[in-house]
This record gives structure tokens, C-alpha cells and sequence, in this order.
């Protein structure tokens, strides 16, 4: 990856790694608004997406097809955002602080990029209810 940072810069890739996530983005959203109804009340389940199912198909049960177009918009997603923001970003923490204070600079940044994305992991499942 960081072979790929230095050949190409990093503004380039990080431009490119966001339209990447934009794209794939708004393509889950797409998906998800016309191609999955979730009906408002799921009557034997706990919560109403246990019912989600694509237009003319029996409750819970979704086109294969959405499946996959989901599945590849997400990895899609994590592709972008793995070869851009996520090495791009810790390249630039390496490079941005003086040699005196680059290690404790950047543990901190790790400490700190490691546990928020511990909180949200933690939260999103709580929220999502």
C-alpha cells in the first residue's frame, strides 16, 4: 500500500478513494430504497427489518440479486477506503510531526484511531435498535 502512495501521491489517491466510497455509497442507498421494503410492523419478530423482503416477495425473503449488489457495494466501499483514506491517512501522521516527537505522536494517533473506532463498533448496534 505504500508503494501505491508514492507512485501515485496522496491527494490522488485520496480523491479517488472518496468518490469510490461516495459512489458505492449512494449505491447501497439506492438499492436499499428500491430494491428492500421494510414494512413498519413485523407481527412474530422482534423488530420490523426481521421482515424485510424485495417488492412481490414473501416477508424475509430477499432477491439474490440484492444480496449480491450489496455485498459488492460494500466491499466496494472497504476497497476504496483501504487502498485511500486508511493507509493515506496514516502515512501522513508519520510524516507530519518533528523526529523528536513522531513516536509518541503517532502511538497517540493509533491509540486514539483504535478506541473511537472501538466506541462506534460498540454504539451502532445499540443505535440501530
Amino acid at each position: 500500500a505504500l508503494w501505491i502512495v508514492d507512485r501515485f501521491g496522496r491527494r490522488p489517491m485520496l480523491k479517488w478513494g472518496a468518490v469510490g466510497m461516495t459512489f458505492s455509497a449512494f449505491a447501497l442507498g439506492i438499492i436499499g430504497e428500491a430494491a428492500v421494503i421494510i414494512p413498519l410492523e413485523c407481527p412474530g419478530h422482534d423488530t420490523a427489518t426481521d421482515c424485510a423482503h424485495s417488492p412481490g416477495s414473501p416477508d424475509s425473503q430477499v432477491v439474490a440479486s440484492t444480496k449480491a449488489c450489496v455485498m459488492l457495494f460494500s466491499l466496494l466501499y472497504v476497497a476504496s477506503y483501504s487502498v485511500s483514506w486508511g493507509v493515506v491517512m496514516n502515512v501522513f501522521a508519520n510524516e507530519i510531526f518533528p523526529l523528536k516527537y513522531r513516536a509518541r505522536a503517532t502511538s497517540v494517533g493509533a491509540l486514539m484511531s483504535w478506541s473511537t473506532n472501538f466506541v462506534v463498533g460498540q454504539l451502532t448496534p445499540m443505535i440501530m435498535r
